[in-house]
């Protein structure tokens, strides 16, 4: 059963003169025969400068895995989507690219391809949901982070065990023209996940957020 909350919107370490609450509904877990590791609910990630912030993982009827925004940043406010990736793709090991990256030959095509998909009128039961997770190869693969790539964490899981083509999206200061980047969502066996910002040449970090400190 799904679990109403309250929780503060706050927006990057600056208080709103108004403190505003709303309520967070929490999605219920995956099945507990389910092997893929990453399950709904809040995470704590890392976006860049910004810091730590709490995110909201769901499973839309779309077969998307997406992350919304519970505690924002100047960029991309609270309530937004912050990215979204296709579970009915996964990567294979041939499109991880030198590091684990999807190739640049794909890497524009994929904002279009989950636009599509997301825009089109097929929706998707929660049976053939799980069926999906339940097919989804899952594999170890070292994962490296790219030396190019800016990350906060000094360590990482050392393979993850699956990938998927996303995309995640950016905006200027105060949420200004807002658009969609390219982006791979890396699943490690603790459940914990990597998006990398291939444009910004970003990596963030998330894992379940249990405590919030």
């Amino acid at each position: 059963m799904a679990m109403t909350t309250s929780v503060c919107i706050g927006f990057g370490g600056t208080m709103p003169e108004t403190v505003q609450y709303t309520p967070l509904t929490l999605p219920p877990p995956l099945p507990l025969d389910l092997a893929f590791p990453v399950s709904p609910g809040l995470y704590k990630g890392t976006y860049g400068s910004h810091g730590n912030e709490i995110i909201l993982v769901t499973i839309t009827d779309k077969c998307v895995l997406q992350g919304q925004k519970v505690t924002g940043d100047p960029n991309i406010p609270a309530g937004r989507v912050t990215f979204q990736a296709l579970l009915q793709s996964p990567l294979s090991v041939s499109q991880y690219g030198t590091w684990g990256l999807a190739l640049d030959c794909d890497r524009h095509q994929i904002v279009t391809d989950i636009g599509c998909h997301i825009d089109n009128d097929t929706l998707t039961n929660q049976v053939d949901i799980l069926e999906t997770l339940r097919s989804v190869p899952l594999h170890q693969h070292p994962f490296h982070v790219p030396e190019e790539f800016n990350s906060r964490e000094q360590t990482y899981p050392p393979h993850s065990v699956a990938r998927f083509p996303a995309r995640g999206q950016i905006a200027g200061h105060g949420y200004h023209s807002p658009r969609w980047t390219p982006a791979q969502f890396t699943v490690f066996a603790d459940g914990s996940f990597a998006m990398l910002w291939v444009e910004l040449k970003s990596l963030g970090f998330f894992f379940k957020a249990n405590e919030f400190n």
